[in-house]
């Protein structure tokens, strides 16, 4: 699994934001399917998607050998296995999580650090039939390595992605790889790691890295796609607004959400909001340490029904998960579940909502034909108001 990047040790000094309730969780966790890590798979790093009923998603290893697709019944718990990715090296192992267009899924595998030639791939698998497609094969240099975040549906027939350089389009009718825009210039931004957002005709993402000429703490930007034309739309300043936003950005009312991992009051992180129709910046919540003194490391967001849902994993362990609970207009946030007492570990991915339940993965925990568990699809019941 790609190892986690550390950018904060800080010690807990008091919040000038809303704190992280101490309720009791209030969410009830039960386990869709559990990974036996064989021919199903096991370790879903990725997150989930949801087409219907069913639950769409990728295992990092196990299948034939470099990880499968999945789907399962969000209902039944049924698990079906829709393909296995290719047994070669540099092309499985996937990371991301897959979009479905029209009944088919097209995913990125990241490769595993498995071969020195190939970083990775572009695939596709048909729903209907299970058949699945290597649409590119990203080999580095100019040719770029495949995307953390993504891909994401652009205009119809095309995908956009982002990676460690680079923003890229890509047509799956003619396989065609076309980059749109370099982040060579440190001072606009680098390290475009996190989740994109394509909306009203341009791509919207974050640098974990950059905005000035001697490094930075990360943008929020946009590219217009057809031009190549970027915009840094906020630098952050490691002071309340936070540092280095890994996670990306996630839409929702037409503003913008994200979380950042240092910075911020507790040098632990922050989530904010950028306001698209007045460009204006404005931090939610300020982490502080997990309950028993583990720091946070702030995931990717879901927004439902007026609140920010953010897995949080424990700094240096990461056993020590939690699901926070963020009021979108008042920063008011409580635990939404706690993981440490669970034989569940890793929930790295976020969450999907779904008739009244959230859905998320988890690489470690569930069957014991691994040595610290197959992974699990879990599921989170909120009480009845």
């Amino acid at each position: 699994m790609r190892s986690q990047l550390v950018l904060a040790i800080a010690l807990w000094a008091g919040s000038a934001l809303p704190a992280a309730a101490a309720d009791p969780p209030e969410a009830t966790l039960s386990v869709v399917y559990t990974f036996r890590g064989g021919t199903d798979g096991a370790n879903p790093a990725s997150g989930l998607t949801l087409s219907g009923d069913t639950l769409y998603g990728t295992t990092y290893i196990g299948g034939a050998g470099n990880g499968t697709v999945f789907g399962i019944d969000s209902k039944t718990g049924v698990e079906t296995l829709l393909a296995d990715l290719p047994n070669v090296p540099g092309e499985g192992n996937p990371e991301t999580t897959p979009i479905d267009i029209d009944r088919v899924l097209y995913g990125a595998a990241q490769g595993g650090w498995q071969s020195k030639k190939k970083f990775g791939i572009l695939y596709k698998v048909a729903v209907a039939s299970g058949k699945e497609s290597t649409l590119h094969v990203f080999h580095g240099g100019s040719d770029a390595s495949p995307p953390w975040s993504g891909p994401i549906a652009g205009p119809p027939g095309t995908l956009f992605g982002a990676n460690d350089n680079f923003l890229f389009s890509f047509n799956p009718a003619n396989k065609l790889e076309t980059p749109i825009y370099s982040f060579s210039n440190a001072a606009k931004g680098s390290e475009p790691n996190g989740n994109i957002v394509y909306q009203s005709g341009l791509i919207y993402g974050t640098t974990a890295a950059g905005g000035t000429s001697h490094g930075g703490y990360g943008t929020i930007y946009s590219v217009d796609p057809n031009t190549g034309a970027e915009a840094v739309l906020y630098k952050f300043t490691d002071g309340s607004d936070g540092a280095y936003p890994i996670a990306g950005l996630i839409s929702a009312g037409g503003n913008f959400y994200g979380t950042t991992n240092a910075g911020g009051a507790n040098n632990l992180g922050t989530m904010f909001e950028w306001d698209t129709t007045s460009s204006r910046f404005r931090t939610i919540y300020t982490f502080a340490m997990q309950t028993g003194g583990h720091a946070r490391e702030p995931g990717v967001l879901l927004y439902q029904g007026g609140f920010l849902y953010v897995v949080t994993t424990g700094w240096l362990n990461e056993s020590y998960a939690e699901i926070l609970k963020i009021k979108a207009t008042t920063g008011v946030a409580s635990v939404f579940y706690a993981f440490a007492s669970s034989a569940i570990q890793e929930p790295n991915a976020g969450l999907v909502f779904h008739d009244g339940a959230y859905y998320g993965t988890a690489e470690l925990g569930g069957s014991a034909n691994c040595p610290q568990g197959c992974g699990v699809v879990y599921k989170l019941v909120p009480p009845a108001r």
